[in-house]
């Protein structure tokens, strides 16, 4: 297991080794074809605030990472705790602690969500920080609870 550092911005994050042994611990329990899963990485709940994504890459995890660190700074995007490798039935894997937030929508079906003034205000302003979509579908965005209420975030960056 490789510890790598901590996430984003700082308030309730979990730190270090006991969150990630968590984590590891949750995973090798669940069942694999329980897991949630997109096109690049599996993800299991850790707590009622905390889960955690794995990739089979490090680049697929690493550039995930970056860019949900950058978008959570903006209030747009979940928090990030740590990132770290570990094995999983004999293979490697590449993870990421992640704040939970309530999928928005998840059909996978490509639900239109154009109609969302709020979720075209959130698109607008990942766009307007540099993010572009190439799987921009209901299913990539929850909801997050702020001081000013609740609103939508990106939950899936690669």
């Amino acid at each position: 297991m490789v510890y790598f550092g901590h996430g984003s911005k700082g308030h309730n994050l979990p730190k270090g080794i006991d969150m990630i042994a968590e984590a590891i611990e949750v995973v090798r329990k669940t069942p694999y074809d329980e897991m949630s899963y997109g096109c690049d990485a599996r993800f299991v709940k850790i707590n009622d605030e905390w889960g955690m994504k794995f990739y089979t890459s490090s680049r697929a995890r690493d550039e995930a990472y970056d860019l949900q660190k950058e978008f959570a700074g903006y209030g747009l995007a979940p928090e990030v705790g740590d990132v770290f490798e570990f094995e999983l039935n004999g293979d490697e894997k590449f993870a990421m602690i992640t704040e939970i937030c309530p999928f928005l929508a998840c059909d996978h079906q490509g639900g239109n969500l154009d109609d969302n003034d709020e979720y075209t205000y959130f698109k607008d302003e990942l766009y307007d920080h540099g993010f572009e979509f190439g799987d921009c579908h209901d299913g990539n965005w929850g909801w997050m609870d702020a001081p000013q209420g609740q609103h939508i975030v990106c939950i899936d960056f690669f």
